[in-house]
């Protein structure tokens, strides 16, 4: 089957369905590439809305509109890509603030178990002696951490259920992970920095094996904290589960 085109020639004709399939790919192409989040939770959505704008396809024929006029309504119903994409923004930020949050509690410990030991089979001067050099520090240590245990705690109470049921502030996860973040990092340089001023003034002739351990679960600590850490807002026919 051919149709004229604007040069007076024959060009195939799509059929109706293929041209409309065509749309809603296009569509959903758009859809993936505007959404900033991870490869599986991306598909999930776009999965999702696809499933949705088929439905919304079907309601429309059933009123007696053809194909292509039913998925354009679709469409239109569901909004840009790129509006569509940012209205998911909220829930991509609460997600990734509950497991920055949890990663960081789960952590704690282990670096303060790390650093505890590491001391004491060393034998540094906060163990045997009061603070001395470097280590007078140490108390900003202890500051930062009574900072960002009930910081993340925040932050991972309210992307739970805590988060639907009270009034709470939007950017209130956002920014206690945040300073749980800051504070968690803050503990982990001053701890490097304490350790290395030390090992380059002491003349103590003490092997630092033993906190190797310590030394490296910090510093993966603050390349992590370093980087950037589903209630969704639905409309319409828009629906995805926060699992």
């Amino acid at each position: 089957m051919s149709a004229p085109d604007r040069t007076g020639g024959t060009r195939s004709a799509l059929p109706e369905q293929d041209d409309a399939t065509a749309l809603i790919d296009g569509y959903l192409v758009d859809l993936a590439s505007a959404l900033a989040c991870q490869k599986s939770v991306r598909s999930a959505i776009v999965s999702e809305i696809r499933d949705g704008l088929m439905e919304a396809v079907s309601d429309y024929k059933a009123l007696g509109m053809r194909n292509r006029e039913a998925v354009e309504a679709a469409i239109g119903e569901f909004g840009e890509p790129t509006t569509v994409a940012e209205s998911f923004r909220p829930e991509f930020v609460a997600r990734r603030a509950r497991s920055t949050a949890i990663a960081l509690i789960a952590s704690g410990p282990l670096v303060g178990i790390a650093w505890i030991a590491g001391a004491f089979f060393t034998g540094l001067p906060p163990v045997r002696d009061h603070l001395t050099g470097p280590w007078l520090a140490l108390p900003l240590v202890g500051l930062a951490i009574v900072i960002a245990a009930p910081s993340s705690v925040v932050a991972v109470v309210t992307t739970g259920r805590a988060g639907i049921r009270l009034p709470l502030p939007p950017s209130l996860p956002a920014r206690a992970v945040s300073i749980a973040r800051v504070a968690a990092l803050a503990a982990d340089v001053t701890l490097l920095l304490m350790l290395a001023f030390y090992a380059l003034t002491t003349t103590a002739s003490r092997s630092l094996l033993p906190l190797v351990p310590a030394i490296v679960i910090s510093l993966t600590r603050v390349l992590l904290a370093s980087r950037h850490p589903l209630r969704s807002r639905r409309s319409g026919r828009l629906a995805v589960g926060s699992g």
